[in-house]
Order: structure tokens, then C-alpha cells, then sequence
């Protein structure tokens, strides 16, 4: 997932940029959301240097404190390397204060352009296509919906998994060629076949059945009489009964790592 910060000292602006924000991601069902919305770019700071994620900043250049834009955009440089920095300003040349130090912007959206909303929409967007398309997804697994959580029809939105969040990918009853993956807390169902999916993940998940990969950090029972595989959660789920002996010894690898 993609985080958003909002960094704008004045609050009706502040309103402005985080409804526009939340509507976008709400009609395009993408995989984010703003984690902090604040006049602070102090306390911008303090979220980034305790979560360990890439985010995409929204932020005034004159933040009417004693740090500015472009000294915020330096210091969530040496925490967020890849993060993706739009500045908002009133100055449409203030653009060249960023070159003198060196900081690498995705835009500058002016206040008062008649596209402004349009401008941050097209930032989310290409801030979520450059994210999702990094070499850098160690422990996370991404793919596009092929159906939203109301079972509609989706237009392809693209979601993230951590791996240690996942319990087990399945083959879908009643979409074909389609994969159902159990979260802890979420369902999603999207377009592939088992097989390409284990390519994709890491040590930690394990083909049990021709129907269903697991994730053998979150099993809790095996139970040999009925052959189901028993998660944390409660959940229940097949396994091959030839496939017992490798799911108890990558469990075992497992715990002793």
C-alpha cells in the first residue's frame, strides 16, 4: 500500500487537497490512503522515521514554521529514498529553490490553477503506476482485481499484500482462471493460475493441493484424520494428504528461523 501525507499549513487548503484525495481513491479503488493529514511538517517527520514505507507527500512550500517545504522534502529523504514529493506553492517559479538543493520532485502544483484537482489526481496516478511497477516488493505480493469486494465487476485496480498478512491463495469456484486470496482481515479474487502465483512468493508459502497455496506461518493444526489444514483465525482448508510430510518440515524450518 501506498501511503499519502499531506503537509499545508493552512487549513482550508489543507481540507481541500485531502477531500480531492479521498475522492479519487474512493472512485478508483486503489491501494492507499492518507496516514497523516497535519500543518506539521515535524510531525511528518516523526511518522516517517518510526514506519519503514514509501509514500507519496503532498506539501506546501512555505509551511509558516521554523522548517519549510523543500527542508521537509530533504529530511524525509534520508528516511524515504523513493518517495514520491509533490510541492504545492503559490509561486510558480519557486520550482528553481528545489534544483539549489537538490530535490528530486515528482510536480509543482500551483494554488489557484483552475486544474489544480486535476494536477493532484494525475499524481496519485502515476505515483501508484511507478510504485507498483518497482523492482523493490520483497514481502508483498501485488496483482490486479478482477472483482471489487461487492463482487462487481472491477476495472483492474491494482492491491498489495504483505506476505505475512496472507493465509492462502485459492482457485477460484466460480470465476475461472481466476485466484481468491485469504487475508487476515480481507478477500480479494484476481486474474492468474496457482502455479505463476508460488513464482511470485517467497519460501514461507507451499502448493498443498491442486486447489489451494498456503502460507505455512499461519497454520495451527494439520489435521491428519480429515486432511484440513486449521489457521490461526479458525479457518479451515484442504490439504493432499501426500503433501504432509513437506508442509511439516517447512514448518518446522520455519520456526526454527
Amino acid at each position: 500500500m501506498l501511503n499519502i501525507f499531506v503537509c499545508e499549513d493552512n487549513p482550508t487548503h489543507r481540507i481541500k487537497i485531502t477531500s480531492i484525495i479521498n475522492n479519487f481513491i474512493l472512485v478508483e479503488d486503489l491501494d492507499m490512503k492518507i496516514v497523516v493529514e497535519t500543518d506539521s511538517p515535524h510531525i511528518v517527520l516523526e511518522y516517517v522515521s518510526k514506519n519503514e514505507a514509501t509514500g507519496l507527500y503532498f506539501m506546501d512550500l512555505d509551511l509558516g514554521c521554523n522548517m519549510n517545504g523543500i527542508e521537509l522534502a530533504s529530511a524525509i529523504r534520508a528516511h524515504d529514498p523513493r518517495g514520491f514529493i509533490v510541492f504545492i506553492t503559490a509561486d510558480a517559479e519557486s520550482h528553481v529553490l528545489t534544483f539549489e538543493y537538490m530535490i528530486e520532485a515528482m510536480s509543482y502544483i500551483v494554488k489557484g490553477d483552475v486544474n489544480f484537482g486535476d494536477h493532484i489526481c494525475k499524481c496519485i496516478t502515476k505515483a501508484q503506476a511507478r510504485f507498483t511497477s518497482s523492482p523493490v516488493k520483497q514481502g508483498r505480493f501485488m496483482f490486479k482485481l478482477s472483482q471489487n469486494p461487492n463482487g462487481q465487476l472491477s476495472k483492474g485496480s491494482t492491491k498489495s499484500l504483505d506476505y505475512e498478512n496472507i493465509l492462502y491463495f485459492e482457485v477460484s469456484q466460480n470465476r475461472a482462471h481466476n485466484i481468491v486470496v485469504q487475508a487476515k482481515t480481507s478477500r480479494h479474487i484476481f486474474r492468474g493460475q496457482l502455479k505463476e502465483v508460488l513464482e511470485d512468493l517467497d519460501g514461507r508459502f507451499i502448493r498443498c493441493h491442486r486447489s489451494y497455496v498456503v502460507n505455512v506461518d499461519h497454520i495451527a493444526t494439520i489435521d491428519n484424520t480429515l486432511t484440513k489444514l486449521v489457521f490461526s483465525n479458525g479457518q479451515a482448508i484442504d490439504f493432499a494428504a501426500n503433501q504432509q510430510k513437506k508442509l511439516v518440515k517447512l514448518m518446522m524450518e520455519r520456526q526454527c528461523t
